[in-house]
């Protein structure tokens, strides 16, 4: 239906939620016209939510005078505040009185909103003439509480902002409270560091009140030069769980809404967490929904226990006991997860606009969670449109685990009409047959199947099994044995009867699925082998060299020796084996009527010319042309709720890039066209419990890959718990593909089209961890944040122009070449049944008039569709709108853009100011100091950054405080000991468990000591981990000293590690070293000895990941975040060093044994030395509590 040119209004929450949005802009004065242009943006805003999910509460605002709405009449402060600037030193009084009267302590508005503001110049520290004695700024209040009976958990909220100016001083941003009694007696104090923030952030802190506390005395404290504002105020008390906890997964981390639509199916997703490990009985999930929703089933093999009716505030709602037992082995300590946890399939009947609420606790016999509460609106409904030569679908975890055959009937149908054709699931052969008769291709992942080598569930005999060099098999989920390839490409007796009957059992037996679709990452078997001995009678036909050179090199010294030639053999053998899955699943699909295909999932990087080189040993190119259909993953844009948001520029436009490229690529390499295969996308939805996508986000990526002529998409993963913003997202896509699919397989590619940018558009700008301007040409030059793509079938023109900014829209002037000068033509927005005209109404334009340009509208993060063809007076072209009209909307849109671009503005600026702020002159921070044995100043390393150059005896250290204050060199008596790159060294902080927060500290360090005595040079740096590094470590403090002798010949490494949060810490440190003698030189490997039972054992290089433990006491927890391809055991943690090449040695000890786990050797082909990593036992800091690490090196000539 063509819009009417009748005003009519959406309300705020249609605007907010739905795909589109209808724009009302006045023409002339009197006239309206409704213009039917989406102004884009997101329906689901991760920068409005905090880190920190809803905290429990219970009662009002203690806080006096939170909103500093009274003031004072004689202090001038908020009415029941205080505020001072101190010296922390009684002796200096006159300093304060000097400094004093340039600070700032006041009330201002931002945002209209009051706030505390709090400010100390750089003036104060040049009158301190140094960085002592210590100054603060502050505003205080006290709070009465009553007299506590008991601990008591309190909540203190609020909005700040917060910087330091860039002067050498301890500044740092401090919330302290102090716990009084009656006598004013101080029972318990708890100081809270805040990170800087220039941008306001919301913050909960939490704490216990001992009992008998009275009153809480508040400091929001400056300390140093900098400044400080608080507002929204909130001071609650909170309301303990001391056993399992729930939540509402991902919404409750988000905006705590769930949108669903009239009449159809969604679902719910809830997770538990067992943070104090308790033990669970009779776990169940109480739900209450208002009467109109409907929990149609739980996940099987859950269970709805019981249903009552209850009435509140005069409406009806209903109560719904869930049996959760089934799902208690996800229950993680450390987090919320996120793939066996409890789907519910839910339905409802009330009508599109209503709003209401839903409440959910957790039980366990006598034990329960405090109800929490989410948000339910109901959304209108968008049916989709199937495409016909596109595949459109999702990859499902555990969430269409339904047993009912209706409710399987009700999602089966709800998938179809939203336009989807295919799905990635492990179905039950009942469900299977719901979708199959849906005409809905299925992708199964098969059990144990994965990865080049995981492949087969039943034991494997000898010859079968893949052997690393010392002859070990490596197994998946500790069971599941590795494959020799050439057992599946030699199609031997185990690849035929175990292999083959699962793929037949899948998709002729049981009829699950039509395809086969398996994670495909063999990088985890890189240099690893198979070293069997039939691979090495491959590898002497394969080489062509002699049968009694490669047994004398054969394993251990295979890579070292042929490194090159092992490589491309392993690729070859790769391919065959690749190539033999294809065959054999394709003959058995014929079986069940079915054209079926091996479609290995494999990483996006690896078709790109940059990246290919990054997989060597098992490189596409020797495979694509043997395969029908590939499915290359990513890239992956996403926001971890579990950090701070950051906003990155333009970041899809890596998306697109890639999809070009990617596509680009495979016709390089295969130049016949009918052997290319069809590529399948995986944009990122939802996966690793955390990391999540905006609804609009996941429908334009999946865009980006169509236009760039992509034959497929599933989105990873769907829904897991996301609502109907991004089922109606997704439909509204797929409506878009079915439209224009013909112009993109069909069609012939051009490029004459251009755009020219009539309103501000930003440049990119985002963090390049990802090293995407390396590995795409496309992002080389910062492109412009408008990009399309041009098809031409029959004569008709199809132009998608995306706009990759999600802030604002834009307006280009489209210029389209090419055209016959003696035809007219039109150009339409089909999906908005539109035409555009020139000034004087006439839709038939010439081509020097689509030349010179029309003015076009994008919506932020959407793609604008545009035909153009030639001019037929019989057609009825819709709603026109004339090129003046465009500029009068054009005019009364650039104010919103203005402001767009001012946040993108002040965002880089801030962002920029940030870190300049953050920087440290470290040239000027490094003191000269010498003896006359040791010495240490400032120098320069091979990359430029300012390091500390110790000189002590025989040896010259390099102390690298940009990353992470590592030894990146000690070349002692000209034997160079650390085997560095850009960021790794030695002596490198890091942490092991828990499993989200396993990484490296490699952010700069700030000095905290430097001390030279005769004979021994201490040098002591911190940094505290913020919450963007890691949430589950935030807080933590790091204060590492370097003790150097002046013989030089041992360094000894401490790490104190402070609980400065106001969180318990639980976690496993460990320290990454790079050492030479782990690397290997002429074909050599250097070794480590290790003591095994009193004796000294040789350990070399084995190219893959070995752990000595040293415990007696086994840590799943810990063997089980990355598990070792190998096992060993210790009886000491002493460790020699040695290395063919020199007659020097290294010897490694720690500081306490006790806390020694054992040690790691991670090693591959493609590192220039194995690591050496001791690993720690496992620790638990509580608020303000400590542990110390540490070990040290002895240099042995």
């Amino acid at each position: 239906m063509y819009p009417s040119k009748k005003c009519f209004q959406f309300s705020l929450f249609t605007l907010i939620i739905c795909s589109f949005a209808c724009f009302v802009y006045d023409v002339n004065g009197n006239e309206k016209l409704t213009w039917i242009f989406d102004p884009g943006g997101v329906s689901v805003d991760f920068s409005s939510r905090t880190i920190e999910e809803n905290i429990g509460t219970r009662g009002g605002n203690l806080l006096p005078n939170s909103d500093f709405s009274k003031v004072d009449e004689k202090t001038l402060c908020p009415a029941g505040w205080y505020s001072k600037f101190h010296v922390h030193d009684s002796t200096r009084e006159e300093l304060r009185k000097q400094i004093d009267p340039l600070t700032v302590r006041k009330v201002i508005e931002e945002n209209g909103k009051k706030a505390i503001f709090i400010s100390t110049p750089e003036e104060a520290f040049k009158l301190r003439g140094g960085k002592n004695p210590q100054i603060s700024n502050y505003y205080s209040c006290n709070v009465d509480i009553g007299e506590q009976s008991e601990n008591t958990k309190y909540v203190l909220s609020f909005n700040y902002r917060g910087k330091f100016l860039p002067v050498p001083d301890t500044n740092f941003l401090d919330i302290t409270v102090l716990c009084l009694q009656a006598d004013k007696k101080n029972l318990k104090t708890f100081e809270f560091f805040l990170d800087e923030t220039v941008s306001w952030k919301r913050n909960n802190l939490t704490f216990i009140a001992p009992k008998g506390t009275k009153s809480l005395l508040i400091y929001f404290k400056l300390y140093g030069c900098g400044e400080l504002a608080f507002s929204d105020l909130e001071l609650k008390q909170g309301m303990a769980e001391s056993g399992v906890t729930v939540r509402l997964i991902p919404f409750s981390f988000l905006d705590n809404i769930f949108c669903m639509t009239s009449g159809k199916v969604g679902i719910l997703s809830f997770s538990c967490r067992n943070e104090k490990e308790v033990k669970v009985e009779k776990p169940e999930l109480i739900l209450e929904v208002p009467e109109g929703i409907i929990p149609l089933e739980p996940k099987a093999p859950m269970k709805i226990k019981e249903k009552t009716e209850f009435g509140c505030n005069g409406k009806k709602y209903l109560r719904y006991r869930i049996d959760i037992a089934p799902v208690r082995q996800s229950f993680f300590r450390d987090k919320y997860g996120t793939w066996d946890s409890i789907y519910i399939l839910m339905e409802t009947s009330l009508p599109t606009g209503k709003i209401c609420k839903g409440r959910y606790w957790y039980e366990d016999k006598d034990y329960k969670t405090n109800p929490m509460e989410f948000n339910i609106r109901i959304i209108p409904y968008i049916n989709g449109k199937t495409p016909s030569l596109f595949e459109t679908g999702i990859e499902v975890g555990k969430d269409f685990d339904y047993q009912d055959r209706n409710n399987i009937g009700k999602l089966s149908a709800f998938y179809k009409d939203a336009g989807f054709n295919a799905i990635h699931c492990s179905f039950t052969p009942e469900n299977a047959k719901e979708f199959f008769n849906r005409n809905i291709k299925i992708y199964n992942p098969l059990p144990c199947f994965c990865d080049g080598y995981r492949l087969g569930i039943d034991p494997k005999p000898e010859n079968a099994k893949f052997r690393f060099q010392d002859g070990t098999v490596p197994k998946l989920y500790g069971k599941y044995e590795a494959i020799c390839p050439i057992e599946v490409y030699n199609e031997g007796p185990y690849f035929r009867e175990s292999i083959l009957k699962l793929i037949e059992d899948v998709l002729v037996k049981n009829k699950r699925a039509s395809e086969i679709m398996p994670n495909w990452e063999p990088h985890m078997f890189n240099f690893k082998g198979c070293f069997c001995e039939n691979c090495k009678k491959e590898f002497i036909k394969y080489s062509a060299l002699s049968e009694n050179e490669i047994n004398a090199a054969w394993p251990k010294d295979i890579i070292l020796k042929y490194r090159d030639i092992w490589v491309k053999f392993r690729s070859w053998q790769h391919a065959r084996l690749v190539s033999t899955l294809e065959k054999n699943i394709n003959d058995i699909g014929r079986k069940a009527g079915t054209d079926s295909h091996f479609v290995p999932q494999i990483a996006w990087s690896f078709l790109t010319e940059n990246g290919n080189k990054d997989c060597q040993q098992y490189n596409p190119v020797d495979f694509i042309d043997d395969l029908p259909v590939l499915e290359p993953w990513g890239p992956y844009i996403f926001y971890d709720f579990s950090k701070p948001y950051v906003y990155n520029t333009g970041i899809h436009i890596r998306v697109f890039a890639t999809a070009r490229a990617i596509k680009d690529f495979v016709a390089e390499k295969v130049k016949d066209k009918s052997k290319q295969p069809k590529l399948i996308a995986m944009p990122h939805s939802f996966q690793c419990d955390t990391w999540v996508t905006e609804p609009e986000a996941l429908a334009f990526d999946t865009l980006s890959f169509f236009l760039n002529g992509w034959e497929g998409s599933l989105a990873y993963y769907f829904p897991k718990g996301y609502d109907a913003r991004y089922w109606n997202a997704m439909a509204k896509t797929n409506m878009l593909i079915a439209e224009y699919e013909n112009y993109v397989f069909k069609g012939k590619r051009l490029d004459s089209f251009t755009v020219s940018p009539l309103t501000p558009l930003p440049s990119c700008n985002w963090a390049e961890g990802g090293n995407f301007k390396a590995k795409l040409k496309m992002l080389n030059n910062s492109p412009v944040l408008v990009q399309g793509v041009e098809y031409e079938l029959n004569g008709s023109r199809m132009i998608a122009l995306g706009n990759f900014w999600q802030k604002g829209e834009a307006f280009v002037k489209l210029s389209i070449n090419g055209l016959n000068g003696d035809k007219k033509y039109v150009i339409l927005q089909p999906d908005l049944k539109i035409a555009f005209a020139s000034d004087n109404g006439k839709v038939e334009l010439s081509a020097k008039e689509l030349q010179d340009g029309i003015i076009v509208h994008i919506g932020a993060l959407r793609f604008a569709f545009f035909i153009v063809e030639e001019y037929s007076s019989s057609v009825g072209y819709g709603t026109v709108i004339k090129a003046d009209d465009m500029k009068k909307f054009m005019d009364s849109r650039i104010s919103e853009i203005k402001k767009a671009m001012d946040f993108e503005n002040k965002y880089l600026a801030d962002a920029k100011q940030k870190e300049a702020a953050e920087k440290q002159d470290y040239a000027s921070l490094i003191k000269n100091l010498k003896s006359d044995m040791i010495s240490l100043n400032a120098d320069k390393d091979g990359n430029g950054n300012t390091v500390m150059a110790v000189k002590a005896g025989i040896s010259k250290i390099l102390i690298d405080l940009v990353h992470g204050g590592r030894i990146s060199s000690w070349n002692a008596d000209g034997n160079e000991i650390v085997s560095a790159n850009d960021k790794l060294g030695m002596a490198v902080d890091a942490f092991w468990w828990p499993e989200k927060a396993a990484n490296m500290i490699t952010t700069p360090y700030t000095i905290e000591k430097q001390d030279l005595k005769p004979d021994l040079l201490t040098v002591t740096v911190r940094k505290k981990i913020t919450a963007d590094e890691s949430t589950e470590l935030s807080g933590l403090k790091m204060i590492k000293t370097y003790r150097i002798p002046s013989s030089g010949n041992e360094i000894s490494v401490s790490t104190e590690i402070l609980n400065s949060s106001d969180k318990e810490k639980s976690f496993s440190f460990r320290y990454h070293n790079m050492l030479s003698y782990m690397g290997d030189r002429n074909g050599k490997s250097g070794f480590a000895n290790v003591i095994q039972n009193g004796m000294k054992q040789k350990f070399e290089r084995i190219f893959s990941f070995k752990l000595f433990r040293f415990s007696k006491d086994k840590d799943n927890e810990l063997e089980k975040v990355f598990p070792p391809d190998n096992m060993g055991f210790i009886d000491s943690c002493k460790i020699e060093f040695c290395a063919p090449w020199t007659k020097t040695k290294l010897d490694f000890d720690v500081l306490k044994k006790e806390d020694l786990y054992g040690l790691i050797f991670w090693d591959s082909g493609t590192q220039k030395a194995s690591t050496f990593e001791p690993l720690f036992k496992r620790v638990t800091l509580k608020p303000g509590e400590k542990h110390i690490f540490g070990f040290s090196m002895l240099f042995i000539e």
